[in-house]
Parts: C-alpha cells; structure tokens; sequence
C-alpha cells in the first residue's frame, strides 16, 4: 500500500464525510449516527455517501485509516531520531498511551466500535495497526543485537502484552472520558516490559 504522501488527494466531499463522521463521534456512539445524519453534518447527499464509500462502516474504517497512516509514519520518523532499543521502547509506549489520551474518538473507534466488528479483520486500518505493531518486532531485534534484551523472548507474545495491557489500563478513562495520566502509566509499562525483557 502506498503510504499517505504518495496518494493522490482525496476528493474534497468525500473528506468532508469523513471529516462529519469524526465530528459526530465526538457526542455520539457509532451505531446511533444515521446516514441522513451524516449527510447533513457534511453538507453532502446521501446518494454521495454511497458514491465513495459502501456503508456507514466504510467511512469509519477510512477515518482510521487516515489516523493510522498519519501515525505509523510519524512514528517511523520519532524512532529514527532515538539511539538504543529501550530508549525507543520506552519513547513507543510513551507515544501510544499519549495518543489515546489525546485523540479520543480514535480510541474509541479502536477500542469500541470496531474490534467486534469481522469486517475490521480484513480491512486496511487492521493491516496498519499490525503494521504499526510490528514496529516493536524491529526495537526487540534491535536490542538482542544490542545485548540488552534476551534472545529467547518471543516477540508476538511481548506485543500482544504490550498492547493489551495498556488497551485495558485505558479503557475505563476513555469509556468515562476521563484523563489518563500519561506519565504514570507510561512509567508503569515501560517497568513492566523491561522487568520482562531486559537481559539480566
């Protein structure tokens, strides 16, 4: 997939469905906005809706998509910029719970609208939350050649850790649209995941 600087630049009704959707979901939840109500916060037809996009789902999966391209790129760029793999480590997990904290229609759309969701498993924002996963596959490489993270870890199962854990410490602030004290919980993490990798 091309990243978002190559793409051609998305027709101007089809961003402001998109950009309706956002503005919808920051009142209400998902299942409750009606295409009508779409069009209208847009200021579009509904039979324009349907020209870019098959259903109320589409738009949702295409406003991640922005958000996560936008991310994946902006991390590659922070990690590249960081000497050492724990530095990195601990700068991604900083970052991720960060972007909850500040974007929560995202992370309400990720942790309540779309992960029960089958269609989200074959779509492209799941392939770029995979792809942005991946990121820590590299940082474990990276720090087993270093010699500061143990060779026998197993990185699958240090994501699925990683990404768990602070999806549920969040969950309930974002349910409640509460704050998240992002420093306290990236210190929390950060310990958590050295205590398990770090080469002793």
């Amino acid at each position: 997939m091309k990243n978002k600087e190559n793409r051609r630049p998305e027709p101007p009704g089809k961003i402001k469905i998109i950009n309706a959707l956002r503005t919808l979901l920051e009142s209400k939840d998902f299942t409750s906005i009606k295409i009508a109500e779409l069009a209208q916060t847009a200021g579009v037809t509904e039979p324009l809706i349907y020209k870019y996009f098959k259903d109320k789902r589409d738009v949702l999966h295409s406003l991640l998509q922005e958000y996560l391209e936008t991310k994946f790129n902006d991390a590659i760029r922070e990690l590249d910029k960081i000497n050492g793999s724990l530095v990195k480590l601990e700068a991604f997990i900083h970052s991720y719970i960060n972007a909850y904290n500040e974007d929560r229609v995202i992370a309400r759309v990720i942790l309540l609208e779309v992960s029960n969701s089958y269609d989200y498993y074959e779509s492209v924002p799941y392939r770029l939350l995979k792809k942005y996963g991946a990121l820590i596959f590299d940082i474990i490489k990276e720090g087993v050649a270093e010699g500061v993270i143990r060779e026998d870890i197993n990185a699958l199962n240090l994501r699925h850790l990683l990404f768990g854990s602070i999806d549920r410490a969040c969950l309930t602030p974002i349910v409640f649209n509460k704050p998240i004290n992002v420093e306290a919980l990236s210190r929390e993490m950060t310990r958590l995941v050295f205590d398990a990798l770090e080469k002793r």
